[in-house]
């Protein structure tokens, strides 16, 4: 039962930065620094519009994409979709296909790659194609997460040298080159998109990560959508520069004309920078179709219409090896042709089968009233756009040449083939069509619940991530204590396994859970716990990194208070390199860190307070120890030469202020004094020497928003020369409460100075 509920959490770590990045991370790539100057030489100037009719295209079935995706949270993409729409026939056909235009794109891409390394490397570029696809193939079988950190940044580098590609051009147009606009008539502008249109498909990349997009109702469709018309607007106004400054009727005899557009007004550093930001977009680009189609191959095997071994997942480094190996092979291997863009064009027509069957799959979901149907967004002007949206891509198909519909073909035909020979007789995927009102089972189980944690868990949980067996004991017993105190609380214990970002954590969940070995800390808090007398549940999740893991399982659970340990000193460097930092500014709950200096028996309790609600949470928390332990707590203020004010009246206010937390019989519990020191810190420290405290708690100063510190610098301090455990704690505020708190700090203080 316990293993069925830790299957259920669909947590999300990217925002729509980062889903930006995905799919625009694909669009800037060789479609930029080779196709639009294959344009410019074909069409003229009008290329700018026939960039423009290819983004508007794909424009519709991003909407259709987009409300697909939030509705079915589920690996797989476009092939899911429309295999739980037309059943496993359609996903024999659209599977493979968008399996294989992805590593026709990835291709592509290294085939480029390898073109524009050759101006700082004396390597023939074929060569060059191989040692990349090699690299990337490595990279994501062993599961290295560097590409997939460094794709948020590649992107902003590459929008930024674009746009100042762009400014400075724009100062270089000569407006005459422009005239004619349309050299060469109307069909060839539209004669090319069936090549061009290949620069904006990867939108659909997006949709493979739907389940890990934070706020989808939101973030989806503006990723999916968004990167389509952002695609778009760039396009269009590198065509404008690049028609601009050379004459369209030479372009076809410069090696790559936007490096020679660059170098006339950036002179050697343009000619330079260009082919950097081609090498990044096009490494990238290629890593990220070996990604998603490794995603796609992953899910065939999944639902049996491919054999299992596609959907193997190593056991050491979790990531669906046999895949990537097998989609990094071709790549290469198509990387060798001279015929690029017979690779972008086999890569369109087979995008363009796939979106007219996805645009028709809205149309059958909605038709079929299933209960599990509810998504988050939906798409406007149905069923219109769907129907405009698979008209337009067959418009597409016809812009194609007769080899690329040959090889797109073929592939179709190579998957009817499989579905009759093979799939048929083991899949258990059920379409939808012919059988509107019958629902399919195994979808409405993902979709139950991910609608239910869309909302806020109701439970009061303390949650402790457990890395560590020296720190889990003594985290779980101070967890187990505030719950005794405290009857709402009960106590979560969570392990986080990191993964490769070339698997999806639905996928990385369920393998985790099969493997006993992830689970063996879990193991040993449960047989604590249950030593203990605490009552205790578990939770294994795979997460793309610590931190945000921890932080989507903040928001999904809504813990009361997450604890979390810390070992050794607290130094700069220290808080740089640990996730505790970001975990405790970034969560919507209060947060603990216990520092463990030999915590066994809580006999007596330091606390030491002035006002706010960290202090106030300080007391709260020893008040459900000293229920659970029969503890004694001493409050201590310290007073400072700086504070006139007097020692009576002062006592007075704080008696005051902690009767308004407590009741009158709490109250009798707590010993408050008020001691005279020469500075806070010191205060403390020879305050907790004078009596054997077995725990310190004090709350967060407002330095904690500082990088350096970690609760600010009073609580850093004390907690690293205090002879005993020290818990720091930060009460969660709503951020403007927050600085307006700070803010009348600052005021009254520059009052008392005054």
């Amino acid at each position: 039962m316990e293993e069925e509920k830790e299957q259920i959490h669909l947590i999300r770590e990217l925002g729509l930065i980062e889903a930006l990045a995905i799919g625009l991370g694909s669009m800037i790539s060789a479609g930029i620094f080779v196709l639009s100057a294959n344009a410019a030489e074909r069409v003229g100037p009008a290329a700018i519009l026939s960039f423009i009719f290819a983004g508007l295209i794909c424009i519709p079935t991003a909407f259709i994409l987009s409300e697909i995706a939030t509705a079915i949270p589920k690996a797989g993409g476009s092939f899911t979709y429309i295999s739980r729409a037309f059943g496993p026939l359609a996903g024999s056909i659209v599977g493979p296909g968008n399996w294989l235009g992805l590593i026709f794109f990835a291709a592509f891409n290294l085939h480029a790659f390898g073109h524009y390394l050759s101006y700082f490397i004396p390597i023939h570029q074929l060569l060059a194609a191989i040692i990349m696809g090699i690299l990337l193939t490595v990279l994501n079988y062993y599961g290295a997460r560097i590409t997939g950190l460094l794709q948020k940044y590649i992107v902003i580098f590459l929008i930024a040298i674009i746009i100042i590609f762009i400014y400075l051009g724009f100062n270089k147009v000569d407006t005459n080159l422009y005239k004619p606009f349309i050299p060469y008539g109307w069909g060839v502008v539209i004669g090319i998109i069936g090549l061009i249109i290949v620069s904006f498909v990867s939108f659909a990349q997006i949709s493979t990560i739907a389940e890990e997009i934070k706020n989808p109702g939101r973030n989806i469709p503006l990723a999916i959508v968004g990167s389509v018309i952002i695609a778009m607007i760039l396009y269009g106004l590198i065509l404008l520069v690049i028609t601009g400054v050379l004459p369209y009727n030479t372009i076809g005899n410069i090696k790559d004309p936007i490096v020679e557009v660059a170098s006339k007004f950036m002179g050697k550093l343009g000619s330079s920078l260009i082919p950097v930001a081609a090498l990044l977009a096009t490494a990238s680009s290629a890593n990220a179709a070996i990604i998603a189609s490794s995603r796609i191959n992953y899910a065939l095997g999944r639902d049996k219409i491919l054999p299992s071994w596609f959907s193997y997942i190593h056991p050491k480094y979790i990531t669906p090896s046999n895949s990537i190996l097998l989609t990094g092979i071709l790549s290469i291997i198509l990387s060798l042709t001279s015929k690029i863009e017979v690779l972008a064009e086999v890569t369109s027509t087979l995008f363009m089968i796939s979106f007219i069957m996805l645009n028709l799959s809205l149309i059958i979901f909605r038709r079929a009233n299933l209960n599990w149907y509810k998504p988050v967004f939906r798409a406007p002007f149905y069923p219109w756009l769907s129907l405009i949206g698979t008209a337009l891509s067959l418009f597409v198909l016809t812009m194609m040449n007769n080899s690329s519909k040959i090889i797109g073909f073929s592939i179709i035909l190579g998957g009817i083939i499989l579905y009759y020979t093979y799939s048929r007789e083991r899949t258990t995927v059920k379409g939808l069509l012919g059988k509107l009102l019958k629902e399919d089972k195994e979808i409405k189980r993902v979709k139950e619940v991910f609608t239910e944690r869309m909302g806020l868990s109701e439970r009061n949980e303390i949650l402790v991530p457990v890395k560590n067996p020296k720190t889990a004991k003594s985290l779980i017993s101070l967890a187990g204590y505030i719950a005794r105190g405290n009857e709402k609380l009960t106590v979560t214990a969570l392990k986080i396994v990191k993964v490769s970002q070339n698997i999806s954590i639905s996928v990385a969940q369920k393998y985790i859970l099969k493997k006993p070995n992830y689970r063996k800390i879990l193991h040993m808090v449960e047989n604590f716990a249950k030593k203990k007398d605490i009552s205790i549940h578990t939770i294994l999740q795979a997460a793309y990194g610590i931190t945000s893991g921890i932080l989507s399982m903040v928001r999904e659970i809504n813990p009361r208070i997450i604890i979390l340990g810390w070992r050794g000193p607290i130094t700069f460097h220290r808080i740089y390199e640990n996730p505790t930092k970001d975990v405790i500014g970034k969560s919507n709950c209060d947060v603990a860190v216990l520092m463990d200096k030999g915590l066994n028996k809580i006999k007596k309790i330091l606390v030491p307070i002035s006002k706010g609600p960290h202090c106030k949470l300080s007391l709260r928390i020893a008040e459900d120890i000293s229920k659970a332990c029969e503890s004694e707590i001493t409050a201590i203020h310290i007073k400072t030469p700086r504070d006139e004010e007097k020692k009576e009246e002062k006592l007075e206010k704080l008696n005051n202020w902690i009767s308004q937390i407590f009741a009158e019989e709490v109250l009798r519990n707590i010993s408050l004094s008020i001691c005279n020191y020469n500075s806070v810190v010191k205060g403390i420290l020879a305050e907790a020497k004078i009596e054997k405290y077995d725990l310190m708690i004090i709350g967060a100063s407002e330095e904690w928003r500082l990088k350096k510190f970690l609760f600010g610098s009073i609580p850093d301090y004390v907690a690293n020369k205090a002879l005993c455990s020290v818990l720091m704690v930060k009460k969660h505020e709503v951020r403007h409460i927050s600085w307006i708190r700070k803010i009348q700090i600052k005021i009254l203080n520059f009052k008392i100075r005054i």
